[in-house]
């Protein structure tokens, strides 16, 4: 509940600011625009590594993310950005895929179902911006909230085409702050539209929850509560159409 009550504050105020800052600016020198692209999101650190002993290791492929944004520059320096993104990974081996490494007697099969990451992240922060004729570039550093969710992990024992046991890993849930420095290139195709490249780096360290669920023959399905921290970390690089709304 606390989670749910933090990000419907921060959305309070990111509306709060950018709409009384374009009512009270209508007629001013400020500049409004939002914009919407893809780009491919590369993971590194612990969040992208398959080594290690531990839960902690994402083992995250690179990957995709969708962005949209919303903000205003004054006089073409100095502005604000709401920003949301959703990155999505595959992911390898987890710790939690460790059936595999082990030796399995020859009439079992064992088919893995790995899922993938998906993170959601929802920033608020300045922009300072200098622009040369149809060119602008555009540093950011954004703040707010990630919304994590870490693959579940489906191990299937088949012997001659049945299968015989499950053990699953649910996916993981947990929120942390999230930072976010970005540098933009944008490039005016007319007043209207424009075009932007964008190359970005976030860091988080949620703590995610989840479970294993696996049946036991005297006593149907045993749950057991896990959890780890899990720092993502990756660099983002996009591009996305540019709206010009003054």
């Amino acid at each position: 509940m606390r989670k749910v009550l933090l990000c419907l504050i921060l959305l309070s105020f990111v509306c709060k600011v950018s709409f009384s800052q374009e009512e009270s600016n209508r007629n001013g020198n400020k500049s409004f625009f939002a914009s919407i692209g893809v780009g491919v999101s590369m993971p590194n650190g612990s969040f992208g590594s398959v080594s290690g002993t531990d839960n902690s290791h994402g083992a995250a492929n690179n990957g995709f993310c969708i962005y949209g944004s919303y903000g205003y520059t004054s006089n073409n320096l100095l502005g604000l950005k709401v920003a949301i993104s959703i990155n999505s990974y595959s992911a390898d081996q987890l710790i939690d895929t460790t059936f595999m490494n082990i030796g399995l007697p020859p009439d079992v099969h064992l088919i893995t179902d790995v899922g993938r990451w998906t993170n959601i992240n929802m920033l608020v922060g300045p922009t300072l911006n200098y622009g040369i004729g149809r060119s602008q570039i555009s540093m950011s550093l954004l703040g707010g909230l990630t919304v994590a969710n870490r693959p579940s992990v489906g191990h299937n024992f088949f012997t001659n085409n049945n299968l015989i046991w499950i053990y699953y890993i649910s996916s993981g849930k947990g929120m942390s702050f999230c930072v976010r420095p970005e540098i933009n290139y944008i490039y005016s195709i007319n007043k209207r539209f424009g075009l932007l490249f964008n190359i970005s780096y976030s860091y988080s360290n949620p703590t995610l929850e989840y479970k294993a669920e696996y049946p036991l023959l005297s006593s149907g399905w045993k749950y057991k509560d896990l959890e780890t921290r899990q720092k993502i970390t990756a660099i983002d690089i996009g591009l996305s159409l540019l709206i010009k709304m003054k």
